[in-house]
């Protein structure tokens, strides 16, 4: 599995190391062991820009998934030519971190694990969805040795 992480968001030290090795553990634990996954942090204008032109929707968020794998492929059996990019927004990342006490390499573990998990078949669209899909996040990030994240807040 190849990971690229790009940070764009000036100023925001990431932890490369530990934003690839959240996906390809993420991605391991789902039976994906090939392909691509691109991780680019944004700024907030950056993140408000794409989330308009590609969701058109006017505000910044914390993650923007693009799944780009081969439509022949479907979820749950993505061998061949996984290709996820994920838009973290950076500044968002290190807002929260505040808010939750928490850095914002782990923040930004979050959303990584979160975006991948959108392109695996999870959904946060009802509540039931959404404490499933973050359950899901926390146990993940909890192996990875990060603790659970989201659920620090949510507590």
């Amino acid at each position: 599995m190849k990971v690229v992480v790009v940070n764009h968001c000036s100023g925001l030290r990431v932890d490369r190391k530990l934003l690839a090795k959240a996906v390809r553990f993420v991605a391991r634990q789902h039976n994906v062991t090939a392909g691509q996954i691109e991780l680019a942090i944004f700024s907030d204008d950056d993140m408000a820009r794409l989330h308009k032109q590609y969701l058109h929707r006017r505000a910044v968020t914390d993650v923007i998934c693009f799944d780009l794998t081969p439509a022949t492929n479907t979820p749950g059996q993505r061998s061949g030519g996984f290709s996820v990019s994920l838009a973290l927004g950076g500044q968002v990342a290190r807002r929260q971190a505040r808010v939750r006490k928490t850095s914002i390499n782990k923040e930004l573990s979050l959303y990584a694990v979160h975006g991948l998990l959108h392109t695996l078949g999870y959904n946060d669209d009802t509540p039931k969805n959404a404490k499933r899909m973050h359950a899901r996040e926390d146990e993940l990030l909890a192996q990875l040795g990060l603790g659970a994240v989201y659920r620090n807040n949510a507590s």
